[in-house]
């Protein structure tokens, strides 16, 4: 069977492809999936870097593989431009792992002083390739928590006194979510021009949903604590990304009560499965601190050059 490779295209039906692929992955691996949609429509939409201002971005960060009918059987993929990447492919198709991961070694070596990929424990074809080609384990990189939401009692989710919460889709102040978003994750507290404009143009993607965007908010309208909500409808489930608090408002449990009200609206919604991923011991303590079924642990796998 002849099987080839090509970059990324602007152009056709790709992206659409990619995020079809992400979908069935997970329908194959459940809690072990390597990416969510939320992720890949992330990849296209989140122009969190200025790299990501220029379209020729995609093509240099996204490699793909066909079947002799041109249907998507893989792809390999940088998040951000960098040295870390993931691989995705259909489990027929796992024999054309090792050929992905020496595209990736002799393309995207130079990038930095390392390569590196996130894997779980269920990921052994892949891993297996990428100790065949010299990476390393470098211990525990982050931690996926899944919840049953069908298990909580949301009656008994109360507001914290001097707070309430708000979505996008009652109260679009984009300014103040930026505001927020920039504080927790950046230490900045200036919102530019494009700050807004990048914000603007991911609430564009295929997937955001203004009514699954919360703030805590405090009776003057500052945003201090937020989250949001990814629906992958075709399986049920959604990914919980961008929590954040405010540096000036941390362990009062806004992001925790923000979390919870964003669980009860998603099962309000039909969606009884969500995830969350954490990456230190702070956001271990969060999400593993609310009640879970499930903990996925991922290891960094690393190759200098």
């Amino acid at each position: 069977m002849k099987i080839v490779h090509r970059p990324y295209r602007l152009e056709g039906d790709d992206f659409k492809n990619l995020c079809q692929l992400v979908v069935d992955d997970y329908r194959c691996h459940q809690e072990n999936f390597t990416w969510l949609l939320g992720r890949i429509v992330d990849w296209k939409y989140g122009l969190w870097q200025e790299e990501k201002y220029f379209p020729n971005f995609f093509p240099q960060n996204a490699h793909l593989w066909e079947n002799p009918f041109g249907g998507l059987i893989g792809f390999v993929i940088s998040e951000n431009g960098n040295s870390q990447f993931s691989v995705i492919v259909k489990p027929q198709y796992k024999a054309i792992i090792p050929e992905m991961v020496g595209w990736i070694v002799d393309h995207w070596l130079d990038r930095e002083e390392k390569l590196e990929t996130i894997l779980t424990e269920s990921d052994v074809e892949l891993r297996q390739a990428v100790e065949k080609f010299g990476f390393e384990n470098k211990g525990l990189a982050e931690v996926t928590y899944q919840y049953d939401l069908s298990t909580f009692d949301f009656s008994v989710l109360k507001q914290i006194s001097g707070y309430h919460i708000e979505d996008m889709k009652s109260n679009e102040d984009l300014a103040g979510k930026a505001a927020l978003q920039l504080n927790a994750f950046q230490n900045r507290n200036e919102v530019k021009t494009i700050d807004l404009l990048t914000r603007k143009y991911v609430h564009e993607s295929t997937i955001y949903a203004p009514e699954f965007d919360f703030s805590v908010v405090t009776p003057d309208g500052l945003h201090v604590a937020g989250c949001e909500a990814f629906i992958d409808y075709e399986n049920g489930i959604a990914e919980v990304e961008r929590v954040c608090t405010h540096k000036d408002y941390r362990r009062q449990g806004l992001s925790r009560l923000v979390i919870l009200t964003c669980f009860k609206r998603l099962y309000d919604h039909g969606i009884k499965t969500a995830y969350i991923s954490g990456w230190n011991e702070a956001t271990y303590r969060l999400y593993g601190g609310i009640e879970h079924i499930s903990e996925t642990k991922r290891y960094r796998y690393e190759r200098k050059k």
